[in-house]
């Protein structure tokens, strides 16, 4: 009797080989000139490409999703800044400030990677979400910087 570990192996060889099969051609069209007919250029993968072309780990950019992210980052930076400038009236808002900045870089920052044709929002996505940190950042330091001051002079 056969091991669990040998019987998984053949398996797992028996799937690959019987998926492979089927797609064992690949096709190349090369395009005509005007008034030829369009030549179709076939090959037959070795075992060796078929097992590649099963862990192939590239995906398919997808620029709808990058489309939408873009929207995204535009839409949290805007809302980073708004939480930093009404944090100077509602003390605990300004904590909004930092997941939203930070959700708005990655997001813009992804769908610039996923070739965006909204490649502006995502850049001043991106940007929104950076300036709102770092005014958080500064605002922060001079709170700090004049609670010392005041603090020292008692």
């Amino acid at each position: 009797m056969l091991p669990l570990s040998r019987l998984l192996l053949i398996c797992f060889l028996f799937i690959t080989l019987a998926s492979a099969s089927s797609s064992s051609h690949t096709t190349a069209v090369v395009p005509a000139q005007a008034g030829e007919a369009v030549s179709v250029v076939a090959k037959k993968q070795n075992f060796l490409d078929r097992l590649l072309h099963l862990f192939d780990k590239k995906k398919a950019v997808d620029v709808e999703k990058g489309d939408r992210q873009a929207g995204m980052a535009l839409g949290l930076g805007i809302g980073a800044i708004g939480a930093l400038l009404l944090g100077l009236f509602v003390p605990f808002v300004m904590l909004a400030t930092i997941p939203l900045g930070i959700v708005a870089i990655t997001n813009g920052r992804s769908a610039l990677k996923n070739n965006t044709k909204r490649d502006g929002a995502a850049r001043t996505g991106v940007g929104l979400g950076i300036g709102a940190l770092g005014a958080f950042v500064l605002l922060v330091i001079l709170v700090v910087a004049i609670v010392a001051a005041w603090a020292g002079s008692w």
